[in-house]
């Protein structure tokens, strides 16, 4: 049996030996498919990377669009085996998806030999951040276009976040030339003395435009050039110096230090006053000054002589109210000396409480000792004495023993020496120094000029006399049309077209009238009935144009007195309530004061043409509503002086601030004042409608408030008109600043 079982199973073995050589010849390569038999002992592992703690699932989108790989494997001598894809290779060969900022890197499996799988599995972290997407929604804006760059966004990534480097997108813009820079760089030339500095307007980017701007003002004039004509004659030659001449500037000025040329003159010229020891010629008597030989530069005596000084003074007051005065008069003289005189002798009269009778000297003997006021051209030896040491424009009150010498070197000082006797008279007491002795010069008068409404003129006052009356009116200027009496405005300008010039405006409820005179004849050189409604203000401009404001109007008028119609205005601005016109030399603006506005106008006049512009930079918002009036300030040509209804105010045109002029001065009155100004000493004038003007205008007044500037203290005079009724006042002086 057990024989049996062997042959048996021998027999079973050869047949299945011989069943797995035929199946082996019939196996075709090409059918050669991955293994899914039971039998495999190594399944394929899909559960991912045992390193990976993601949660992420498997990627597996590109399982049917990326085919297997089905690359033949080369024929080798190695047995053939079953493909299984169960390496998991991070390497670029096996690459699916590389990894984003978003997602992980994604890779197929692969069979130890090499060959890929069509599945997948992730490996790895996250990718950085691509930032090289263009998008320009605003979130990524970094700059707007200029003329540098086009606008400006930040690159991003595919998942939003924002980058740091930035792309241009857009068209760049052209320069904008509207930046103010002085830096050397923009000079385009330094200040001269006829010019301030000039630069180009640049761009935000630093580029140079074409046009220029001015900076500051004129340098000081060099007095370093040599010049011969008359304009530069200093004096003529001289036994000791040769022909003088001042120097001048390159421009043309004339400076103050001289040089001479060529050879002195030998001749001696005998034009020297010079009152020292070695010239006296008489000791002063108590009757008579000095007198002294006229001498030449070189010392050498000539045969005239002149007076100088005083008799000798008695040193005592003289008692005007008890002793017998009489007031000694010219024979003859012009009409503003004998007003003059009327007007001392009333004062005398009533503030003395006696009478003072006048006399004329017919020659012969005098008394030494008769109590006298001697006024002008009387005759008598002290008044030709005094008379005799004035130029025109000087004037003098002396005392001579018990004479009060009154001399003046024309008529208008004359009248200026009365108005300085009666201000040294001590009415409280009835006297006056007998030591007196006050010289002035007309020239160095504080003139303001007052717009008034009783008679329509112009007229000009020398407030330092303490006065405003007949005696103090230096001139007085009628209107051109006589029909017109609502005087507003007055201004004195130098003028090349015209030289010295008094302009003014009247108002009236329908246009009103504007006048343009010489000075100081009066003469009437260019007027209009066809300013706006209820002209206030008018000024000058160097271009040849004359501005007026009018409040009705709403307007400033510019006129060409010179077009071929001077009637007409050649060009309007509006400017709501306009009541003020003031040109600004240093700013090359015209001001215009209106309600609450203080505008700054840049007006250019070629060819006929007038182009207007605002500077917004100058101009400015009051702090106070309805402006009245507008001047310039004589203490600071930084500053202007504006009245509103309730303030005076100082504006600063570099810092762009208000503040009050008469904040300091004690009882000063600021409501509805209609006209204030500034003196270079510090003082102050102003108007404000006191109650009591005769012509019935709500508006006027008879008063002037003078505000003295003493050793730092403001101190409040008040002036009385006993004829005037008075809108504005204006300093009287043909600079637009000092």
């Amino acid at each position: 049996m057990k024989k049996l079982m062997r042959s048996l199973i021998s027999f079973m073995l050869i047949l299945f030996l011989v069943f797995a050589v035929t199946a082996c010849a019939n196996d075709d390569p090409k059918d050669h498919k991955e293994s899914t038999t039971v039998g495999d002992t190594t399944p394929e592992d899909t559960t991912g990377d045992p390193d990976d703690t993601t949660t992420e699932p498997e990627d597996t989108a590109d399982d049917t669009t990326t085919p297997e790989d089905t690359t033949e494997v080369p024929v080798t001598t190695e047995p053939d085996h079953v493909h299984t894809f169960d390496q998991k290779k991070a390497a670029a060969e096996f690459l699916v998806k590389k990894a984003t900022c978003q997602s992980r890197a994604v890779y197929y499996y692969s069979c130890t030999c090499g060959t890929r799988g069509t599945k997948t599995f992730i490996s790895g972290g996250l990718g950085k951040h691509e930032f090289v997407q263009k998008n320009t929604d605003i979130k990524y804006l970094r700059a707007m276009a200029d003329c540098t760059h086009g606008t400006l966004y930040y690159y991003s990534c595919i998942c939003g976040m924002r980058g740091n480097a930035l792309f241009d997108n857009g068209d760049i813009l052209e320069h904008n030339y509207s930046v103010k820079d002085t830096s050397e760089k923009y000079l385009k030339a330094p200040a001269s003395c006829t010019a301030p500095a000039t630069y180009y307007f640049s761009c935000t980017c630093g580029h140079p435009g074409p046009s220029t701007f001015t900076v500051g003002t004129v340098t000081d004039h060099i007095f370093d050039h040599k010049r011969y004509d008359s304009k530069y004659f200093a004096a003529p030659a001289n036994c000791i110096t040769p022909v003088t001449y001042y120097w001048s500037c390159a421009c043309g000025e004339v400076g103050t230090t001289t040089f001479t040329d060529g050879a002195p003159n030998p001749t001696h010229t005998y034009d020297q006053q010079v009152a020292a020891p070695k010239y006296i010629r008489t000791a002063a008597t108590l009757t008579t000054p000095a007198t002294y030989y006229y001498s030449c530069v070189c010392g050498d005596l000539g045969g005239k002589y002149f007076i100088d000084g005083s008799p000798l003074p008695f040193n005592k007051p003289i008692d005007l109210k008890n002793e017998t005065v009489t007031i000694v008069v010219p024979a003859t003289t012009d009409n503003a000396v004998k007003n003059a005189i009327e007007v001392m002798t009333k004062e005398l009269n009533e503030k003395l409480g006696k009478t003072f009778t006048t006399s004329t000297f017919t020659g012969g003997a005098t008394d030494p000792n008769a109590y006298e006021i001697l006024v002008g051209d009387t005759g008598r030896t002290e008044s030709d004495s005094a008379i005799a040491n004035l130029s025109e424009t000087e004037y003098t009150v002396t005392g001579n023993g018990n004479k009060i010498v009154v001399a003046g070197g024309s008529s208008d000082a004359l009248v200026r020496a009365i108005a300085t006797f009666l201000n040294n008279v001590r009415y409280e007491e009835g006297v006056v120094n007998a030591e007196i002795n006050v010289k002035k010069d007309t020239k160095n008068a504080n003139l303001v000029a007052f717009a008034n409404q009783k008679n329509g003129c112009v007229e000009i006052y020398d407030v330092s006399l303490g006065r405003f009356d007949s005696l103090a009116l230096v001139s007085s200027i009628a209107p051109g049309n006589s029909g017109f009496k609502g005087i507003a405005d007055v201004k004195y300008r130098r003028t090349d077209k015209y030289g010295d010039v008094v302009l003014a405006v009247y108002g009236a409820s329908v246009n009103g009238y504007a006048a343009m005179y010489a000075y100081p004849s009066g003469t009437l050189i260019w007027s209009s009935t066809k300013p706006a409604n209820n002209p206030h203000s008018i000024e000058y401009l160097p271009n040849g144009l004359i501005a007026v404001a009018s409040s009705a109007g709403n307007a400033i008028c510019l006129f060409d007195p010179e077009d071929s119609d001077p009637n007409e205005p050649d060009y309007t601005i509006v400017l709501k309530d306009a009541h003020g016109a003031l040109w600004d030399e240093d700013n090359q603006v015209l001001w215009g004061i209106g309600r609450m506005n203080l505008t700054a106008y840049k007006i250019d006049y070629k060819n006929g043409q007038i182009t207007v512009t605002v500077d917004t930079k100058l101009s400015a918002t009051l702090p106070e509503d309805h402006a009245h009036d507008l001047a310039a300030d004589f203490r600071d040509k930084d500053c202007l002086i504006i009245t509103t209804a309730n303030r005076v105010l100082v504006y600063n045109k570099v810092s762009r601030t208000f503040t009050d002029l008469l904040d300091n001065v004690g009882g000063a009155v600021t409501k509805d004042v209609k006209g204030a100004g500034t003196l270079p000493d510090g003082s102050i004038y102003y108007l404000y409608p006191d109650g009591n003007a005769t012509t019935g205008a709500a508006w006027n007044t008879t008063t002037l408030n003078y505000v003295l500037y003493v050793d730092g203290t403001y101190i409040q005079e008040s002036y009385v008109s006993p004829t005037g009724n008075y809108y504005k006042c204006r300093i009287f002086d043909w600079r637009y600043h000092i």
